[in-house]
């Protein structure tokens, strides 16, 4: 996964994604929208996206990696 923000760029590992949740943090993060999604990956690591068709977005992942989590609101 490739998230980009500005002239920021993070990769994620599809493969160490463990759980995706919904938020509305107003953390900083490559995220302008405040209806957002928090992927968990690794042991502690975690960064926050806004994609424009949530669900899709989580189904591909899921296609990928059968073992993420996704919390409900």
């Amino acid at each position: 996964l490739y998230i980009v923000s500005g002239p920021f760029r993070t990769i994620v590992h599809i493969a160490k994604i463990r759980k995706i949740k919904p938020t509305k943090s107003l953390l900083s993060a490559p995220a302008l929208s405040v209806d957002r999604l928090e992927i968990h990956y690794n042991k502690y690591d975690m960064v926050i996206v806004s994609p424009k068709e949530k669900n899709a977005f989580i189904r591909h992942l899921q296609s990928k990696n059968k073992s993420i989590e996704v919390e409900k609101k």
